[in-house]
């Protein structure tokens, strides 16, 4: 008796994974359908050679295959064939070779900062993607299989040192290529104080961005010596010792690290102030500061005073001085408590240089005094202005931690002639404040002074002193009484 065997069904060939290789790549598959029996191959095409299989099961087998370098690019047909036939064909797609990064150009940029950047390397394909941890990518766009470029933004805190970028494709990654992250540009935005005395020494903070520790300078001034004992990324502490032969006037500061050099500021150098030694009751001390600014000294005051004083004076324009009466019976309301108390004429007024800065240049003013009133007495500030010298002190004094309490005389709250007044920032001024108008003035009604002192935050207080005008004519005492009681009850001596 004869027994036959014949072959099985044709098998069928469902899915190939995975269903796409690049040239030059060996991978891999793992081939499912059915019918898989001894004897089973697999067809791939030209140029792609099968260096194994492996029947798994009758439904899947593992193939490995070579993609040649000449493989067409592009979908295929594969199939596989038993003795019982061969199945139906699968689409199986050849990708070009994995992509190759050789370059990044810029290779290197600051923290906090975006630049276009340039990638050149192979296989390069739209649609390319590029992989880095710290940075963000966008508007990536492939020039040509061997060209690409981007929008790099390097977030600010990323670590100061080379990192590692590669681009993928559908093919694969490429190796990476190093881009080095240098510290950000840096900014100089303040020096507190900003001026200093010939013959002593002066604490100096440096504020602004992106220093960084162990690789930032400051520049050096003629004649003074610095000693840097902090840094850290937004300040500078350091001691200027300021010998009694350097320049006077302002100097040019910058900051430079690996990032680069800020804008300058200055730093302005002053001839001692003498007047400040003598103690003469009443009497006023006059002292040019370095012939900038008129100023003007009840004395140094007790020798157990707890604060010191700075009081602005009104519009200059309109015949505002440091002589004006508000301002003198501000003067002698502090001055009564032992505190000494510094008034100034703006610039631009009396003997002061320049010219008058519209309210800006004044603001400016008001810092330079606070400065000189903490560098001389060491002493915590109470700061008062009248009119035109309360709205530009205030916005000076609110946000200065060395002003403990804050006096506004007269505040001009309505507008006059083209000027109106911004006064928002007391929403957010928490110091104690004192608020003190005549119930008469022609620059704030009493319901519009109301309504601001509504907005302004805690602690505060508004005395309307009634028949007062403006300037407190005729009413000059009240107002001085108010200022001493508010003092006496509020200020923590």
């Amino acid at each position: 008796m004869v027994f036959t065997v014949t072959p099985g069904p044709a098998p069928t060939l469902t899915s190939v994974s995975p269903s796409s290789v690049p040239q030059t790549v060996t991978r891999t598959l793992s081939v499912h359908g059915t019918n898989f029996t001894t004897g089973l191959t697999f067809d791939p095409g030209p140029d792609i050679t099968v260096t194994a299989l492996t029947i798994i099961s009758g439904t899947v087998a593992n193939v490995n295959v070579e993609i040649g370098s000449t493989a067409a690019l592009g979908p295929r047909n594969v199939t596989v064939t038993t003795p019982g036939g061969t199945s139906n064909p699968v689409p199986f797609t050849v990708l070009i070779p994995p992509p190759t990064l050789i370059s990044i150009s810029p290779s290197s940029g600051p923290q906090e900062s975006t630049a276009n950047v340039t990638f050149r390397g192979t296989n390069f394909v739209p649609g390319m993607e590029i992989e880095s941890g710290p940075f963000l990518f966008s508007q990536i766009s492939v020039t040509d299989s061997t060209t690409a470029t981007a929008l790099m933004t390097i977030p600010v805190s990323t670590e100061t040192r080379g990192h590692g970028i590669d681009v993928r494709t559908p093919s694969g990654s490429s190796g990476t290529v190093t881009f080095t992250v240098l510290p950000g540009v840096p900014t100089l935005t303040e020096i507190r104080p900003s001026f200093g005395i010939r013959g002593r020494a002066s604490g100096v903070v440096f504020n602004g961005t992106n220093f960084a520790q162990g690789s930032t300078t400051v520049s050096p001034i003629t004649g003074l010596t610095l000693t840097v004992f902090s840094i850290s990324g937004a300040s500078i502490g350091a001691n200027y010792s300021i010998s009694s032969t350097a320049p006077i006037g302002p100097q040019s500061v910058t900051v430079t690290t690996p990032g680069g050099t800020t804008a300058p500021l200055t730093f302005s150098i002053f001839d001692p102030f003498p007047d400040l030694t003598v103690s003469s009751g009443s009497t006023f001390l006059w002292a040019g500061l370095n012939g900038t600014y008129s100023i003007s000294l009840t004395n140094a005051g007790t020798a157990d005073a707890a604060y010191a004083a700075v009081v602005c004076h009104p519009h200059p324009l309109y015949g505002g001085t440091l002589h004006n009466k508000v301002v003198f019976h501000t003067m002698k309301a502090l001055n009564g408590f032992g505190f000494p108390v510094l008034r100034f004429n703006f610039r631009g007024t009396g003997l002061s240089q320049g010219e008058h800065g519209h309210g800006i240049g004044e603001l400016d003013d008001v810092r330079t005094a606070l400065d000189w009133a903490d560098h001389e007495f060491q002493l915590p500030l109470i700061f008062a202005g009248f009119s035109f010298g309360a709205a530009v002190g205030l916005h000076a004094a609110c946000p200065d931690g060395r002003v403990k309490a804050a006096i506004g005389l007269g505040l001009p709250v309505a507008p006059i002639d083209d000027r109106t007044y911004d006064f928002s920032f007391l929403a957010s001024c928490s110091k104690p404040k004192l608020f003190v108008s005549g119930d008469r003035d022609q620059f704030g009604t009493p319901a519009q002074l109301k309504a601001l002192v509504r907005t302004v935050s805690e602690p505060k207080k508004m005395i309307l002193i009634p028949g007062g005008d403006h300037f407190f004519e005729g009413r000059l005492r009240e107002m001085r009484e108010a200022i001493e009681q508010w003092v006496g009850e509020t200020v923590n001596f």
